[in-house]
């Protein structure tokens, strides 16, 4: 990696750590529903709308990112630079009302459209649960650390999933899905514990955390699969791979595909090796 490129993935994750803070601080306030709808076709919560506007005021003012794609919006912020960075403000956001895990993920391009996974120069994601939570992507290594007022802590600096997996969280109603997939389900869930809380981020931190596979495939609603390719498909595949795991859409990596922009959807699994290796060629 060129160093300019190392620098505009420091400067994206620095900005994201403390923009979280600041998102964090204004969730217990934000969780009514606008009534509108996002270009995707999601409900959006006050929540949402906030923590796009925050992430693209201080995103873009990072000098090398040139374009900020978001889930929420429909025509790109564009700055100068030469890179793009690909983002779900909140993903997860629903989970607000319940008072469940919701997070951020930001995917940095080196480039524009059409752009893949292989496009990825570095993916940092913020969780916020029971702590606040940063995994960043970068070189193939994946590393984490607490975020706070107080200052931020590194918990591990090498982080790669665990050889005996232990957990399975697929989306989607078993009735809704392929007989395929529900045939996989039903055999690798004999030995896993099924967990899923229905924010990406925090379904993939808790395989990077115990071992497993996560995925949504493609259901009777979403024939094209639920998740958008590139701001939450490829940027969680690319963590999910730099720490020794696998992703596919079905014959090949969610990192191959290509999109033309960030509502784009597809269908995936991720997680260990053996486990991603069983899933069907049809998703």
């Amino acid at each position: 990696m060129s160093n300019d490129a190392r620098a505009v993935v420091n400067d994206v994750v620095a900005v994201v750590a403390e923009t979280a803070l600041d998102i964090e601080s204004d969730l217990a306030t934000t969780r009514t529903m606008t009534g509108d709808e996002n270009p995707s076709g999601d409900g959006q919560l006050e929540a949402d709308v906030s923590a796009d506007e925050q992430l693209a005021r201080t995103l873009t003012s990072v000098g090398a990112v040139e374009r900020y794609l978001s889930e929420e919006r429909g025509v790109p912020v564009e700055s100068t630079g030469s890179y793009t960075v690909a983002v779900d403000p909140l993903d997860g956001s629903k989970n607000l009302l319940s008072g469940n895990c919701v997070g951020i993920i930001v995917g940095i391009y080196d480039g524009s459209f059409p752009l893949c996974g292989h496009d990825l120069i570095g993916v940092t994601t913020v969780t916020f649960g029971s702590i606040t939570l940063q995994t960043t992507a970068v070189d193939g290594m994946v590393s984490q650390r607490t975020l706070s007022r107080t200052g931020h802590d590194i918990l591990e600096t090498s982080v790669e999933l665990p050889d005996e997996p232990t957990v399975c969280g697929i989306g989607g109603k078993p009735e809704t899905r392929t007989t395929a997939v529900d045939e996989y389900v039903e055999i690798i869930s004999t030995d896993l514990k099924c967990r899923y809380g229905g924010a990406m981020v925090a379904d993939v931190n808790q395989v990077l955390a115990f071992g497993g596979v996560y995925g949504y495939p493609t259901v009777d609603e979403y024939p094209d699969g639920k998740l958008r390719g590139l701001v939450e498909v490829a940027p969680m595949a690319y963590i999910v791979e730099a720490a020794g795991g696998l992703s596919t859409v079905g014959g090949r990596s969610a990192l191959a595909v290509s999109f033309e922009g960030p509502h784009e959807r597809v269908p995936v699994l991720m997680g260990n090796d053996t486990l991603v290796k069983q899933a069907p060629d049809t998703l």
